[in-house]
């Protein structure tokens, strides 16, 4: 994706790192959109962000200046996103995926497996994606720690998200 952002803004100035470590420039908005806070690894117990995103909510702020936005989305409730295995094809291609909740409905897993056709040879990878489930409250309260005032709906205007995604709109005083 860099690589890409690269090609298409070539005077931009890139930077890939953790989320939890990244180190932001003063702005007047930053994005994170597709559900990347839900990637961060949990720590502890409960539906609230852990620490290292409370960190992050600081740091957004401290860089934002004022009247600044942070727009991004978290999964709220990954009920309707788990499935037993779907498989996708089409020609020289095929994709399986298996998504679940753990007991506790805080942790969605996605297990995809893709097959594809190179040549005359087929190549398989696998991926998993372990997604940590957020209740809306406690977002709004690291939110409203980290000094932002936030408004969070089921879209982004007409954009609707995924079912169970919550979509925020933070503002620096």
């Amino acid at each position: 994706m860099i690589r890409l952002a690269r090609q298409k803004v070539p005077e931009a100035a890139f930077r890939v790192a953790p989320l939890t470590e990244a180190r932001l420039p003063r702005c007047d908005a930053v994005l994170a959109i597709g559900e990347v806070l839900s990637y961060v690894p949990a720590t502890g117990q409960g539906s609230g962000p852990g620490p290292a995103i409370r960190k992050f909510f600081s740091r957004v702020h401290e860089a934002l200046g004022p009247g600044g936005v942070f727009l991004f989305d978290f999964i709220e409730s990954g009920v309707t996103r788990t499935y037993p295995t779907k498989i996708h094809s089409g020609d020289g291609w095929v994709i399986a995926v298996h998504a679940e909740l753990d007991k506790a409905g805080q942790i969605l897993t996605r297990r995809i497996v893709t097959i594809r056709k190179v040549g005359r040879q087929y190549r398989r990878s696998q991926e998993i994606h372990r997604q940590r489930v957020y209740s809306r409250r406690a977002v709004a309260k690291a939110l409203a720690d980290a000094g932002f005032t936030a408004g969070m709906s089921r879209s982004y205007g007409r954009c609707r998200l995924l079912a169970g995604d919550v979509a925020v709109v933070a503002t620096k005083a």
